[in-house]
């Protein structure tokens, strides 16, 4: 696989990690107002899953996503404030994760201007 696919394959899972969050979110919140019954069941268990299956395709496919300038991880910001973009737009690792597909974004540890269609 190369990197160009690595990336659309870790933005995805991503995508797809806060939809099952957001459908665990929605069973617990069905849960909490007392309402138990198979479809809030599935939702949970769905939910629950869903998460931690993409939440670790996300996590094993961004170590292999890199800035080609300072070859750290584009999804990946630890503990460390991001650089700002240079139109001064807050930048992270959801932005990044976000903005993947229209084809350039900004590294979250130097600020260079990355083509996620070349990488």
């Amino acid at each position: 696989m190369n990197k160009v696919s690595i990336g659309k394959v870790n933005a995805i899972s991503l995508y797809l990690c806060w939809f099952f969050l957001l459908m665990l979110v929605i069973g617990l919140g069905a849960i909490t107002f007392d309402v138990r019954n198979v479809v809030v069941a599935y939702l949970v268990m769905s939910g629950f899953c869903g998460v931690f299956l993409f939440g670790a395709i996300h996590f094993l496919f961004a170590l292999f996503v890199r800035c080609p300038s300072c070859n750290k991880l584009l999804t990946g910001q630890g503990l460390s404030k991001p650089v700002d973009m240079p139109n001064g737009d807050a930048n992270n690792w959801s932005t990044v994760a976000v903005k993947w597909f229209t084809g350039t974004v900004f590294c979250i540890h130097c600020g260079a201007k990355v083509n996620t269609n070349t990488l």
